[in-house]
């Protein structure tokens, strides 16, 4: 099991308001079956597997999210005992710094997204 974020978050909950998605991770001891009911959907690289999600309230806030914060805080899914909005920050504005250094330079990812896009044009799955 992952080890907990020593996040101070006091209060706030803007991570389960912002129509996140919460990914249940089986492998960190996510039990959809913890969950209710979970939303089911194809893995996006792997299209012969399933990922589970938490749905999500008219207003884009979690299910789970209560009046006083997390109603399942004890069982709350590894995403949620993991997630530091303060390394999120950080890895954004690092790649946000790379992108900058390298424009101009061609990357392996781009060319192969890019040619990617035109296989699926030319040969839909």
């Amino acid at each position: 099991m992952k080890a907990t974020a020593t996040l101070p978050c006091g209060s706030c909950v803007l991570c389960c308001t912002d129509n996140q998605a919460v990914v249940l991770h089986p492998e960190d001891c996510d039990d959809p079956r913890d969950y209710g009911t979970v939303i089911e959907a194809p893995h996006p690289l792997y299209p012969d597997r399933t990922i589970y999600m938490l749905p999500h309230k008219a207003d884009g806030s979690c299910t789970f999210l209560g009046p006083f914060g997390c109603s399942i805080y004890a069982k709350r899914p590894a995403i949620c005992r993991t997630f530091d909005c303060r390394r999120f920050a950080l890895r954004v504005d690092e790649v946000k710094a790379e992108v900058a250094k390298s424009k101009g330079t061609a990357r392996l990812g781009d060319k192969v997204l890019t040619k990617g896009r035109e296989m699926l044009k030319k040969h839909p799955l």
